[in-house]
């Protein structure tokens, strides 16, 4: 990508910083800047070990920032300044986005370009205004992408994949470089100022929650906001058969509505009284919904307002399942995906990742060797003032569209999608598959859920 912009006529600088702040924490290798904050002066730079430099390009750190001198380079050509670390990475798990604060301290305009880099994939680039001698610029650097996550059509002989330029890999949690460049037409200067990781906030669509993201005859198909003191039992189950995670088992007990909400409550199995035998081998006890036998849907608009649990080590999921029919045996044969259907999950969320980020997906195939998925695993967004996000899924022959906070995240078009009727199911386990342990010294955990709506369209029953 960068060889390409530079025979586009960019000249370009880049500049990787991987700042560890004296007295951060440390674990598995990263480090947890206070305050996310990456860059700044008072954060200590060795220059000989973490400074390296090519084309030309120098930088003085100073006491006001980092300053980086620029010459006059050919249109072909890399100008390279880096700053490492000895080890390790930065944790930006509670940020989704970084600001930076950058100066024209030379007598050239300028514009300057900034990159996060992880070892999984890049952030987008940002391109900031043009600075004149003098000019100070704030530039913003979304986690998430310009273009979202677009899955790629199905074929026979490829595993399903994305649509070249859409979405992002970038891992927050694993933050190895920090970009900065420069276009310039004569020798320049740039002085970094600050680097610090903050949450951006998303502004929720004005239809959020009030009806689905597109024009047409929709109605209320189901509307569950959780009101009175007890569960809809004539429309939720709270068990089911566990193929997520063997060390958690689902207890009717473990949920409860108050307040206008359902609470998904998971908890060491020996920390209820008088429960610690009876529960099988699993660790844990948790809270579980769903819709079997009660309500399907095919096609429409599914919508969730969750608030996500923090204890690391947690699985959340809110997904809609197949269900072929009572003709097609027992739960487990209605809902397999080996030979037909597909289990569309709205919001996937390891709690290992911090709140602001989750995953989409639609699998098929089992669970075995055949199993396919198509989705991303770096979705990045924030929970709104209440510390709940609004996850939606817009069903429609041949297209899945995803919504979070009412701004779409992804699509999938393909002739493959099911047409089966599915039926919406939330799960709070533990595990995961992102190496995430349960810190158990933050248990019990819960998983709030505020309202599950669902519309029909009419030209789709």
């Amino acid at each position: 990508m960068w060889a390409s912009l530079l025979r586009s006529g960019w000249r370009w600088l880049l500049l990787a910083l991987l700042v560890g702040a004296l007295g951060a924490p440390v674990t598995a290798q990263g480090v947890r800047p206070p305050g996310d904050l990456l860059y700044a002066p008072r954060v200590v730079v060795d220059p000989d070990n973490q400074i390296r430099a090519s084309g030309g390009a120098t930088v003085e750190v100073t006491r006001t920032g980092l300053r980086l001198t620029l010459p006059t380079v050919a249109e072909d050509a890399e100008q390279i300044v880096e700053l490492r670390p000895a080890s390790g990475w930065w944790d930006l798990r509670a940020s989704n986005a970084l600001r930076f604060r950058l100066r024209n301290v030379g007598l050239t305009p300028l514009t300057p370009l900034v990159q996060a880099l992880s070892d999984n994939g890049p952030t987008d680039l940002v391109v900031g205004e043009p600075l004149a001698p003098g000019g100070v610029d704030e530039i913003v650097l979304p986690f998430d992408a310009y273009a979202p996550w677009q899955g790629a059509p199905l074929a026979a002989d490829e595993p399903p994949g994305a649509l070249a330029n859409t979405g992002t890999r970038f891992r927050s949690g694993e933050v190895t470089a920090i970009r900065l460049g420069a276009d310039h037409a004569a020798p320049a200067d740039l002085l970094v100022e600050q680097i610090v990781g903050f949450i951006k906030r998303t502004t929720p669509a004005p239809w959020l929650g009030s009806r689905p993201p597109v024009e047409g005859d929709w109605q209320f198909t189901l509307r569950d906001e959780f009101s009175g003191a007890r569960l809809n039992s004539d429309l939720w189950n709270t068990t089911g058969f566990n193929q997520w995670d063997p060390s958690s088992r689902f207890v009717p007990a473990q949920v409860t509505v108050r307040g206008g909400r359902a609470t998904l409550r998971l908890q060491r199995a020996d920390s209820l009284p008088g429960a610690a035998t009876g529960v099988g081998d699993e660790s844990y006890v948790t809270g579980y919904l769903d819709t079997f036998d009660n309500f399907t849907q095919r096609y429409g608009y599914f919508e969730a307002r969750v608030r996500l649990p923090r204890a690391s080590g947690l699985w959340v999921q809110v997904a809609l399942a197949p269900d072929r029919g009572a003709s097609a045996g027992d739960a487990r044969a209605r809902t397999d995906t080996t030979t037909s259907g597909q289990e569309m999950t709205i919001l996937e969320h390891l709690t290992v990742w911090g709140v602001n980020r989750y995953s989409l997906a639609a699998r098929w195939g089992g669970w075995g060797e055949r199993a396919r998925m198509i989705g991303s695993q770096y979705l990045y967004t924030t929970p709104d003032s209440e510390g709940f996000l609004t996850c939606g899924l817009l069903w429609l022959p041949d297209s899945l569209t995803w919504y979070c906070q009412g701004q779409p995240v992804g699509y999938w078009a393909d002739p493959g999608i099911t047409d089966l009727p599915a039926y919406p199911l939330i799960t709070l386990t533990a595990g995961g598959w992102d190496r995430d342990l349960v810190d158990e010294t933050s248990l019990p955990a819960t998983l709030e859920v505020d309202y599950v709506r669902v519309w029909q369209r009419a030209d789709l029953r």
